[in-house]
Parts: C-alpha cells; sequence; structure tokens
C-alpha cells in the first residue's frame, strides 16, 4: 500500500499515477473524439441530426460527472493507479470535453455536401433551340390566292383602278379576300395575309393617266 512507503516514495507513486491518468485520459480523448467524429461526420448528413448527437454526448457527459462529484477526489493509493477508468466521473469529463472537440472539427474533418434539391434550385434552365419544324410550317402558312381575271388597267397613282372579274376595284379595294396593292401597265400586285401575288392582264387594254 502506498501508506506503508516513505515520504519521498509516496510522492513519487502519487506523481506517476497522476501522469498515468493524465496520459489515458489524453488517449481516450484522442480515441473518443477520432471514432465518433468520424462516425457522425459519417452518418449524419445534416446540420441539425449532427448537434443533436454532439449534445446527446454532452448531456450524457454531465449525467456521469453528476454522479461521481465525491469520489473523483479522491487520492487513488498504489494498487488502484488504472482504477479511474471504472470511475463515472472520468468517462463524463471524456464525453464532455469529446463533445466540444467533435463540434469544433466536424466542419474542418467532414464537411456537409450540399443536397440534391439545393442543386437543382441553383441549375441554370435549360435553353431549347427552335426546331427545324417550326420554321417549315411558318414557311408552309402562306395563303391560297384565288384566280382572277384581270382584263382593263388604269394607272394613275393613288388613283389606280383595275378590271377584275368584270368589276372596277380601285386601288386599296379587295375582291375575293385580296387587296390590290399595285397597279402596273402588264398587271397587277394583290395582297393577302402578309403575302402578294402578281396577275398578268389577260385581255383587254391598259392606260395611263
Amino acid at each position: 500500500m502506498i501508506e506503508e512507503l516513505g515520504p519521498r516514495e509516496q510522492s513519487r507513486a502519487l506523481r506517476n499515477s497522476r501522469l498515468t491518468r493524465l496520459g489515458a485520459g489524453v488517449a481516450t480523448l484522442c480515441a473518443c473524439t477520432g471514432a465518433g467524429g468520424w462516425m457522425i461526420g459519417t452518418l449524419m448528413r445534416t446540420q441539425a441530426g449532427r448537434n443533436q448527437v454532439v449534445i446527446g454526448i454532452c448531456v450524457a457527459g454531465l449525467v456521469l460527472v453528476a454522479c461521481q462529484l465525491g469520489a473523483y477526489g479522491r487520492a487513488p493509493t498504489a494498487d488502484q493507479v488504472l482504477r479511474f477508468f471504472r470511475n463515472p466521473h472520468f468517462w463524463g469529463v471524456e464525453f464532455i470535453c469529446a463533445s466540444v472537440t467533435i463540434y469544433l472539427i466536424l466542419p474542418l474533418m467532414w464537411p456537409l455536401q450540399p443536397s440534391v434539391a439545393e442543386v437543382k434550385v441553383h441549375a441554370r434552365p435549360k435553353v431549347e433551340a427552335p426546331m427545324v419544324s417550326n420554321v417549315v410550317e411558318a414557311a408552309e402558312s402562306a395563303p391560297e390566292f384565288p384566280a382572277l381575271e384581270v382584263t382593263g388597267l388604269v394607272v394613275n397613282g393613288a388613283r389606280s383602278s383595275a378590271m377584275i372579274n368584270g368589276r372596277v376595284v380601285m386601288l386599296g379595294e379587295s375582291i375575293d379576300g385580296v387587296e390590290l396593292a399595285k397597279v402596273a401597265e402588264n398587271g397587277i400586285v394583290g395582297k393577302k395575309s402578309g403575302f402578294t401575288h402578281g396577275y398578268r392582264m389577260t385581255h383587254g387594254k391598259s392606260g395611263k393617266r
């Protein structure tokens, strides 16, 4: 027993016991921090989940410390150098220190990855190129012009006219859905839905005024 030793041997034995406890405590803390941090960083994918686990470890440590507040301060004897491993107070302190250390190193060692939803939010909108078929359909949508018989022409500027299907049509007027857009010496130009079509005079005469 440590009481049977001399003062110098007792002091040396107590010092060795404290150093042993300190070394074992540091080694245990490193092991708990490494294993706990790896498990939390690997399994927990959200910051809220990580915080809950770390808080749970800290609370467990506080409970263990509260259970053995009086017994932990007692001086160990020579044959009790490693008995602190069975002391809840020791593991309570280890849990508290490990929870704080894990909370600090988690963002550095195991950073959170952005979720799929967040990636979709920041994705650029897809721009679709116009299809060739749309252009072809627009080109094929020209209206069908009716057959018109032009038998007479009067070229007189804004007062020009033409004899179309036996009817006198002034410049700007319409017949069968075709607007008389232009009168020339040998024919006319009809306009329908933004498209134009030329008609030649079949027989008759033209004149200028």
